[in-house]
């Protein structure tokens, strides 16, 4: 077979997600700075940092946890950090890592405060403010290279705002149990809520779209996973407003659906219209990449690097873990990522010898 020519990074990521010859495998990085995602600007620096580092073909906008759902109430304390009032092109994440936010307060605190929630304007207030981020973020991306990578936004799928709203942040596990019990006793509350997240949500995206962001990051995050929810409570209180979300997102360059934790439902979800599939692969319960390429052979699956590698004390365990990858998918519907968010604090090392390996 020929080898294909030299490629830019958005032909690259076309050609993975369309069974295609890559003139190498596609990649991209990504995870929390709690030192500089507080703030507009520091956040656009923290994102910034990874494309100066890393030369990636895609850039997820990783901003902090719960900007989605401020606007309605949600507030999260960060430790402090040096304030940052423009765009700081010296920008470095801290080693170690400032503490992650701790949840300070929720709306939601009795099943009548479900009737209080209304649709946003994703124009005004955080989404607006994340859209000004985005914005920047694409325009700063454009003075560093002629090759543009593909910008992919973060949405959280409906199910996830809910329990945001109601007290998860995070850690608080026990809230996400008290969601499972609104469903079943106060189905209609939770119900007319779910119908404002999903229409506020589809609103963000049509924004998004307005601005030239074409890449998206679909998340589960605690939702699809049989810890949580059986099969049949998923599809009935989950799977309808997913829906309609990806149903929204039907025009992107760059679609990534992402099953988080263990136990997932990835092979029961596997039938959304999405264009690449992100887990993690080594965890309990989780399928395989080869277990998921040997059922569905046309579905690109965008990981493959795990967070244990990367945190690993050696770069060559993740480098490994690329190299076994690449033999085992032949680097086609392939693109290289992170099972998940990169912990804070890992080593640049690690993934900047992963991205030299994929380079050779």
């Amino acid at each position: 077979m020929t080898e294909p020519k030299s490629m830019t990074k958005r032909e690259r990521i076309h050609a993975s997600l369309t069974g295609k010859p890559v003139d190498r495998p596609p990649y991209g990085f990504w995870g929390h700075h709690f030192c500089g995602e507080y703030s507009l600007y520091g956040h656009v620096s923290s994102t910034l940092w990874w494309q100066r580092s890393f030369d990636m073909d895609f850039i997820k906008v990783q901003a902090r946890a719960s900007h989605q759902v401020e606007d309605w109430g949600v507030r999260m304390a960060y430790e402090p950090s040096i304030p940052i009032t423009g765009y700081d092109p010296g920008f470095l994440p801290d080693f170690p890592p400032k503490r992650k936010p701790v949840l300070v307060n929720h709306p939601v605190k009795e099943p009548g405060d479900w009737k209080e929630i209304e649709l946003l304007n994703p124009q005004l207030g955080c989404l607006g403010e994340r859209l000004v981020a985005l914005q920047t973020i694409k325009h700063e991306v454009s003075t560093l290279s002629a090759d543009q990578p593909v910008i992919v936004e973060t949405i959280f799928n409906p199910i996830t705002l809910a329990g945001l709203l109601l007290g998860w942040g995070g850690e608080h596990y026990k809230k996400l149990e008290l969601l499972r019990t609104h469903m079943y006793e106060y189905p209609d509350l939770l119900g007319d809520a779910m119908e404002i997240f999903t229409q506020t949500i589809i609103d963000y995206i049509s924004a998004c779209i307005d601005i030239g962001i074409n890449g998206f990051f679909f998340a589960t995050t605690q939702w699809g996973t049989y810890n949580r929810l059986t099969k049949q409570e998923y599809d009935e209180f989950a799977r309808p407003y997913d829906l309609r979300v990806l149903e929204a997102l039907g025009s992107a360059s760059l679609l990534i659906f992402h099953v988080c934790k263990t136990n997932n439902m990835l092979l029961d979800l596997v039938d959304y219209p999405v264009q690449a599939y992100n887990w993690a692969d080594i965890e309990e319960g989780n399928p395989s990449l080869s277990e998921f390429r040997k059922k569905y052979p046309e579905k690109t699956i965008l990981g493959g690097i795990s967070r244990e590698s990367l945190c690993a004390p050696l770069p060559e365990i993740a480098v490994g873990e690329a190299q076994k990858n690449l033999e085992l998918t032949k680097g086609e519907r392939w693109i290289a990522a992170p099972d998940c968010s990169i912990p804070p604090g890992t080593s640049p090392v690690n993934i900047r010898a992963v991205v030299d390996f994929l380079r050779s």
